[in-house]
């Protein structure tokens, strides 16, 4: 049985890819998994085997990746062709159909307001992904709260735009944050190498 927290160590800060050109400077990071949200149907396969080369766990923000449906054929096609780590989903039954497919599944969690809050742990507690990334991730009282009341690892992520805010989403809990911005990507070796030691 895979674990989220194999993938993740004590703190981890993941690189999120969004347009491929970025996918080498990735790469090249100390981070131990990516999140890819670049590409399209025809080219995730051969990203994620270049990730997967590195020796670095990939996952696959299916919802915003050109060319990929919702349903079960889509999760099917990705466990078992492209071969990714895991998904990372705003869609609940596609959580299901990860876990079906012995993929790791990550919930993304919008942050709105107290009642998106409420429905989302409700889901999480109904369909137990393996991970919950919490969006945006400049929250820490809200991080705090939700590392207490769930047992899987936080991932904080979005606008998260110095390296102190990254430092203060820790500093709360959350196992990793995930980072868009390329010029917060060196964090990871800082942190990685830390870890590592």
């Amino acid at each position: 049985m895979k674990d989220l927290r194999q993938y993740l160590g004590k703190e981890a800060v993941i690189p999120v890819v969004r347009r491929g050109e970025d996918l080498p400077a990735a790469l090249d990071t100390r981070a131990s998994c990516l999140f890819l949200v670049a590409g399209d149907i025809t080219t995730i396969k051969r990203d994620v085997q270049l990730i997967r080369e590195r020796g670095k766990a990939c996952f696959l923000y299916v919802d915003f990746i050109e060319g990929l449906g919702s349903d079960r054929a889509t999760v099917r096609y990705l466990a078992r062709e492209v071969r990714p780590t895991g998904l990372v989903t705003l869609k609940n039954h596609l959580l299901k159909y990860a876990k079906g497919e012995g993929l790791l599944a990550i919930q993304n969690l919008f942050l709105l307001d107290s009642q998106a809050i409420k429905t989302g742990l409700t889901s999480t507690r109904k369909y137990a992904p393996d991970g919950l990334e919490i969006l945006p991730g400049i929250m820490p009282r809200v991080i705090r709260e939700i590392v207490a009341l769930v047992s899987i690892p936080v991932i904080a992520g979005g606008l998260l735009e110095k390296e102190e805010d990254i430092q203060a989403a820790f500093q709360a809990g959350a196992a990793a944050v995930a980072v868009g911005r390329k010029d917060l990507w060196p964090v990871a070796d800082r942190v990685e190498g830390v870890r590592s030691s």
